[in-house]
């Protein structure tokens, strides 16, 4: 039996399939416990072979038809390498405690090195964990606490007894912590106020640091209220870095008077979820959207739905992906999106820290600054971003985490206190991202680094006495106004791609 994948079938609205039929009549054609959910946007989610989708194809060819590939969370540990967990071979033993008060530290993940492969263990509430290990060698170890410590990397230990791990309290320094030197005078700035950001992303926790002003869940096709839920705790550090409100002992946010949305899409989210979160985002006039997440491939049907969005006003801000390629991941490499990069400071965090292990060649020993090297890199970067040892919050507390996530999240706030800024801007079309681009390129800060690393550079918050902001190019602008109206009118040719991909999967 051939094996059944998740594909999304769909009929652009300016396209009337050639023979006569609609989606609706298309569906109805097709065995019912093949169908999935049907999107608000005319597309339907349908289980089927590569043979049926490409027979499906053939019989309508201007119906666009591609996998429903899943979406990525971009982890706040990158680069950890393949992970196992045996229950046989070397045993290693660990406590972990509080460095000051001796204290069991729970729900701490260790992540045992090997020369083949990464083993994980989790402590218990008497702060001890066990990890059996089948190279005959490790590493290092990283202990990753869930939340209010700082990570620890601690040299490769013996086997077969206990290793004491003593883990130093993190403290969110709110408007004092390292990365806000670099946003500029944002004080000089509104906070964000009358601007909607909507992170799509894993939820938003309840925390006392944030104020959530709406949302929904877009992984149970009823776009319910289910966005308060975060079991992965990204969402809420994302949230933090945008729209904390607590300038003193927690976290302070770019843009604290930032109406913040929620638009659930993990865990288990998939490019339908995607597509039927920026089509929300769009009915609910959100002003910025973050996009800290990757799918593996480009997709024709998401990128028609992110020039809908920028059409509609939205700046869409993306992170690059923490994989340390040469080319940025989808959909910060999609056509109208603002794509970020990652750089971190040496004097941000302990010397035995994990964040320590972000540390790459491409670094200046004076100043501290490097490029970590998980960051990826390429010709569509717009900005690079504070994206190492990063402290916000997360259910539970705070934590510090690193990725291209966290500085996506910067950009995203820069953006909203850029249009708070500058309400003249605000055209709610494909203008106002246009302007918010110009805007904080404007003020960005070059770090001499190559273009594919950091774009434009460090953007800056944009304050009302800055230069009158005058037309986007207008060349500029026309160009992405036609090659969004060339990819709306060559879906043709995006259905030969999406087939021989069909075929290739075959």
């Amino acid at each position: 039996m051939s094996v059944r994948k998740r594909y999304i079938i769909a009929v652009p609205q300016h396209v009337r399939l050639g023979s006569g039929l609609s989606l609706q009549d298309v569906v109805a054609g097709l065995p019912q416990d093949q169908l999935g959910r049907a999107g608000s946007t005319g597309t339907q989610v349908v289980e089927m072979s590569a043979a049926e989708a490409d027979q499906l194809a053939r019989a309508n060819s201007d119906m666009l038809i591609e996998e429903d590939q899943p979406l990525t969370l971009l982890a706040p540990m990158p680069a950890l390498g393949f992970e196992v967990g045996p229950d046989r071979g070397q045993e290693y033993r660990f406590a972990v405690r509080d460095a000051q008060t001796g204290a069991p530290v729970a729900d701490a993940t260790l992540f045992v090195k090997g020369a083949r492969a990464t083993y994980r263990g989790r402590t218990g509430k008497d702060g001890s964990a066990s990890v059996r290990v089948l190279d005959a060698a490790i590493e290092h170890v990283i202990v990753s606490p869930a939340a209010n410590y700082w990570a620890r990397v601690i040299a490769a230990p013996a086997p077969e007894q206990t290793t004491e791990v003593a883990l130093p309290p993190l403290i969110a320094r709110g408007a004092a912590a390292w990365e806000r030197q670099w946003l500029g005078k944002t004080s000089e700035v509104s906070g964000g106020a009358g601007v909607k950001v909507a992170l799509l992303d894993s939820g938003i926790a309840e925390h006392p640091d944030l104020a959530v002003a709406g949302g929904m869940n877009a992984l149970d096709g009823a776009r319910s209220n289910d966005y308060r839920s975060d079991e992965d705790g990204h969402g809420t550090h994302c949230a933090g870095v945008i729209g904390g409100r607590n300038a003193v002992h927690g976290v302070c946010g770019v843009a604290p008077e930032a109406e913040l949305y929620a638009v659930k899409a993990f865990p288990g989210g998939r490019l339908s979820d995607l597509l039927e979160g920026l089509q929300w985002c769009i009915e609910n006039g959100m002003d910025v959207v973050n996009l800290s997440l990757a799918i593996e491939r480009p997709s024709p049907l998401l990128a028609l739905k992110l020039a809908e969005a920028a059409q509609a006003g939205i700046t869409l801000v993306a992170a690059a992906g923490n994989g340390g390629d040469s080319q940025i991941a989808y959909p910060a490499a999609s056509e109208g999106v603002l794509a970020v990069t990652a750089f971190g400071s040496m004097h941000a965090f302990p010397a035995d820290s994990a964040h320590a292990l972000r540390i790459a060649e491409l670094r200046n020993d004076a100043s501290g600054l490097f490029v970590p090297n998980f960051s990826n890199r390429g010709p569509q970067t717009a900005f690079i971003a504070p994206g190492v040892a990063i402290i916000s919050s997360v259910p539970g507390g705070y934590a510090a985490w690193d990725g291209t996530s966290m500085a996506c999240a910067f950009v995203s706030g820069l953006a909203a206190l850029a249009l708070a800024a500058h309400p003249e801007i605000r055209s709610g079309d494909a203008r106002q991202g246009a302007h918010v681009r110009q805007l904080l390129a404007a003020a960005a800060i070059d770090l001499a680094l190559p273009g594919a690393i950091q774009g434009a550079g460090v953007p800056q918050a944009a304050r009302p006495t800055a230069r009158p902001v005058g037309r986007p190019d207008a060349s500029g602008l026309e160009q992405q106004q036609q090659r969004v109206a060339a990819l709306i009118s060559d879906l043709e040719g995006k259905q030969q791609e999406i087939r021989a991909m069909i075929a290739q999967l075959g």
